[in-house]
């Protein structure tokens, strides 16, 4: 078959140089450079590949690892044809070119070069992504970001408590509330053993109220307060807690912003369906069992093209690739859907009787879900429950 492409490029990127090899059609190399990452940069790129081949942007398949950033973007906007192959498929196309299989990026440019001529399969073409999901994607990471970082306090507020007022680690389900504004709100009453003796039981059923905490009552709180308490040196916990509570509040505001952010490009993806006779994408995702806002969003934001394009084989290759934002976002579906769903709840079942783990029988479960959401894509139709009961009871 004959390509439609007069040159070959390979491009390895990295964070401050990215190194390029030009191939001609017959497999000679025609250049090799090595461009910094910037600006100015990109545009020596774009020029020295169109000065060096005299061809329109649109005869240069350029191959790189990754299917979006700077890079990706500039040359999809200069008109190129990009062809992305995953990460995981590096090492074998090395070793197929080069004996040794060793990494070098002036080589690893030109082997990325030949494998797009010779295996072209391999490849994904990349196109431009809408604005609408690379804003997704940009919040929906944010949310990851500022849920790690708000754990990572969670760890390093208690470990605090531990060293000069470990009764407080004995207050119920302690680690997800110590970012909480009343727990905040308690501590600035009380900072040290000493000062929460001093507070009444009223004083707590008021700040308990106040913050709609139920899981508690002010009088077993007001014991928890008034156990023995360690004697410590005086130090600096109180200082560092104020501190660790103040990034707490700050990455609590941001977090919540983000997740506004998301609520609102989602209600942007459904407003933008051009079609009315058929639910949109997003209605579709959201009737089946175990997809929430976390799920909905990392779909869209990560997978949009191939959701859109409805390739099962493609999302669960990804999944089972190196996109760790859409594996999670697939486990959880997963998770909460052998909980809620008869079907998924009874394929769970066999699964771990079968001896299976726990994480394998999810990822099954998942699997299932993906190729009935594609299928659902498909034909336009919302997921019904009574087809679930109808199959479960056959």
């Amino acid at each position: 078959m004959t390509s439609p492409f007069l040159f070959f490029v390979g491009i390895d990127w990295g964070s401050t140089t990215h190194h390029v090899c030009l191939l001609e059609a017959n497999g000679s190399v025609r250049g090799s450079r090595a461009f910094p990452h910037g600006g100015a940069g990109q545009a020596e790129l774009v020029r020295w590949l169109l000065d060096e081949t005299g061809a329109a942007p649109g005869q240069l398949a350029v191959a790189i690892e990754t299917p979006h950033g700077p890079v990706v973007e500039g040359l999809l906007v200069a008109g190129f044809a990009v062809f992305a192959i995953g990460p995981a498929q590096i090492p074998g196309s090395r070793r197929r070119y080069v004996s040794s299989g060793a990494k070098d990026d002036p080589r690893d440019a030109w082997m990325l070069a030949r494998a797009l001529r010779a295996d072209p399969d391999l490849f994904r073409r990349v196109e431009l992504e809408k604005p609408l999901v690379l804003q997704l994607r940009e919040r929906t990471r944010t949310i990851n970001e500022l849920t790690c970082q708000r754990t990572r306090l969670c760890h390093q507020i208690r470990q605090q408590l531990w060293r000069y007022y470990p009764q407080l680690l004995a207050i119920p389900d302690l680690l997800n509330q110590l970012t909480h504004p009343w727990f905040r709100e308690l501590w600035n009453k009380a900072k040290t053993p000493a000062l929460a003796l001093k507070l009444r039981v009223s004083t707590l059923a008021k700040l308990l109220k106040k913050h709609g905490i139920r899981r508690l009552n002010a009088k077993g709180l007001w014991e928890i307060l008034h156990a023995p308490a360690l004697t410590v040196a005086p130090g600096a916990a109180c200082r560092a807690l104020q501190s660790l509570f103040a990034q707490a509040h700050t990455t609590n505001q941001l977090l919540a912003q983000a997740r506004q952010d998301v609520r609102e490009l989602l209600k942007a993806f459904s407003q933008a369906h051009p079609d009315d006779e058929r639910p949109d994408d997003m209605t579709l995702f959201r009737s089946l069992p175990g997809v929430g806002g976390y799920v909905l969003s990392t779909l869209f934001a990560e997978a949009f093209d191939l959701l859109q394009r409805r390739d099962y084989p493609a999302l669960r290759a990804t999944r089972l690739g190196v996109d760790h934002e859409l594996r999670n976002a697939l486990y959880h579906w997963a998770r909460v859907a052998a909980v809620h769903d008869p079907l998924s709840k009874a394929r769970y079942r066999a699964l771990r009787a079968r001896g299976h783990s726990h994480g394998r029988a999810l990822r099954t479960v998942g699997d299932r879900l993906l190729a009935v959401a594609c299928a659902m894509l498909k034909n336009g139709t919302l997921y019904d429950p009574k087809l679930s009961r109808d199959k479960l009871a056959a």
